[in-house]
């Protein structure tokens, strides 16, 4: 397993600011950092969320009934070290929404690269979400789940939060995985309410797989370029000319 989990951090439970920022120390050796936020109330959006002025990376967003979550990241060199890194998450509704944030790091000469994402909804005692997994990756989950208290709710795999804000519960939590297999992230509750999770992946890479997708690339812009511009077309993301 490649990925090594470094700490995290998890800002006031249930702030209704605008917008809700967290102060984190981020470790020597960070390459990824996940911010899994669950709201009380249906306030998914695209943008203004930043890690020390940089914009973060759109995982997804779910929603419940009641409540819904989403999923930002950063890696690698965007990545600023050090004490007071301010994160900051765009809340116009006010709504109660908590930040859980989590640090890892990757391997020598290695970076890190999103790869995948799933989503779930339903309604039961059993919140869970499903995705194919691939060697030296580390799977981070967004869990919210409408029941009012449940101090035995627990996860499937390691516990990054699980608590209540408010009249809901909140989730989130980690897998490392070093080979081939299908990943479930779950967790379980005792009384049934609706609930909506996401799940991302990210895997290690090679400047050598960045470099080879460059050259990919820069080939085909290479052999169109003689090409007039009315006679450039993309099928299936790949450039040709006719």
């Amino acid at each position: 397993m490649a990925y090594t989990f470094l700490g995290k951090s998890i800002s006031t439970v249930g702030s209704t600011a605008d917008p809700v920022t967290d102060s984190i120390t981020t470790l020597s050796g960070c390459k990824l950092l996940v911010l899994s936020v669950i709201i009380e109330g249906n306030s998914v959006f695209g943008s203004d969320v930043t890690y020390d002025g940089v914009d973060m990376t759109l995982v997804d967003t779910n929603a419940a009934t009641e409540g819904s979550c989403m999923m930002w990241y950063i890696q690698n060199n965007d990545i600023a070290t050090g004490f007071a890194n301010t994160i900051s998450v765009n809340n116009p509704n006010n709504d109660e929404m908590t930040l859980i944030v989590s640090q890892f790091s990757v391997g020598a000469g290695k970076d890190s690269s999103f790869n995948a994402t799933a989503s779930n909804t339903g309604t039961s005692t059993a919140p869970s979400v499903t995705i194919g997994a691939n060697g030296n990756s580390v799977y981070v989950d967004a869990m919210f789940h409408g029941y009012t208290s449940d101090n035995l709710m627990s996860s499937n795999h390691t516990a990054l939060y699980n608590g209540i804000a408010n009249i809901s519960l909140y989730g989130a939590q980690y897998y490392l995985v070093g080979f081939d297999i299908t990943v479930t992230m779950s967790w379980s509750i005792r009384i049934s309410d609706d609930w909506c999770t996401i799940v991302g992946e990210f895997r290690e890479v090679t400047e050598s797989d960045l470099l080879s997708h460059d050259t990919v690339v820069f080939s085909q812009i290479s052999e169109i370029d003689s090409v007039p511009i009315a006679n450039i077309e993309s099928v299936d993301g790949v450039l040709t000319g006719n």
